[in-house]
């Protein structure tokens, strides 16, 4: 889970406070520290770095061979089967993503 940080280069305003933003990183420290989220772990970036540049500092930190990308404003509404997806990306290399 990737933390892009609060304060950005440019001096704009976040959408929340500093605190709300501090309440958010500690509601998300608690439940990997519990195991509700699985073996997940926090890559907490100092300054925010936009989407692009948050991700290529989290694929750094990866030792699989497939990742599964979610954006913090996507809600998955049904259970998704990745088993097929993850076959067919085994077997045909040139599928690099989905």
């Amino acid at each position: 889970l990737v933390c892009d940080g609060f304060s950005r280069s440019d001096g704009k305003d976040q959408l929340c406070s500093k605190e709300a933003y501090q309440q958010f990183l500690d509601s998300i420290q608690e439940l990997c520290a519990s195991g509700q989220l699985g073996n997940c772990q926090i890559l907490e970036l100092k300054s925010c770095h936009g989407y692009g540049l948050a991700l290529s500092a989290a694929l750094a930190e990866v030792v699989t061979e497939f990742v599964f990308v979610v954006q913090h404003d996507w809600l998955l509404v049904k259970d998704v089967d990745l088993g097929p997806v993850v076959k067919a990306m085994d077997l045909d290399a040139a599928i690099k993503y989905v």
